[in-house]
């Protein structure tokens, strides 16, 4: 299974803490979500139950949290699975359920209903759970292989040892 985070300054295959996401979801009064111009954000994880050897949308299991941000208005919240040829599952976020026709649009142009936004602490609990009910893989293994996280940035490794520790 693969984690996957594109959300600010974290990107690649690696996820960090949910406490590590706070500010985005807490800004100081004033401040936009995110500052880099991007309004739109994703979790993924990637080869659930085994599938991780096949290919996208062809059998391999994944679940994706997308999130958009607005100052004032709040985050909605997109989850989808996608499973076996022909299945996806998709849920969003319900907010103000009264301003659904009301349309917002994303800093790339698409059309968002108001109404699916929910608050930025409401959003910030559901990445939480999210995150949490899906533990990194190897994160408490004790024997077999190991990896170095590069983060989708160039790493290179050259005599790597690995020592117990006294």
């Amino acid at each position: 299974m693969r984690h996957n985070i594109y959300f600010g300054e974290f990107r690649g295959d690696f996820w960090p803490s949910a406490d590590q996401l706070n500010s985005f979801f807490f800004p100081p009064d004033g401040e936009k979500w995110i500052e880099t111009g991007n309004d739109n954000w994703g979790i993924r994880l990637e080869g659930l139950a085994g599938t991780g050897s096949l290919p996208y949308a062809r059998g391999r299991k994944d679940i994706n949290l997308t999130m958009w941000g607005r100052p004032g208005l709040g985050v909605l919240l997109l989850y989808h699975k996608i499973g076996p040829p022909g299945f996806r599952d998709a849920y969003t976020s319900k907010g103000d359920m009264s301003r659904l026709k009301e349309i917002v649009w994303s800093l790339h142009d698409d059309p968002l209903p108001a109404g699916l936004f929910v608050p930025f602490p409401a959003a910030f609990l559901a990445v939480k759970e999210f995150m949490a009910n899906s533990p990194h893989p190897g994160k408490d293994r004790s024997s077999g292989y190991f990896g170095f996280a590069g983060h989708s940035d160039p790493v290179e490794f050259r005599n790597v040892a690995v020592k117990p520790l006294p």
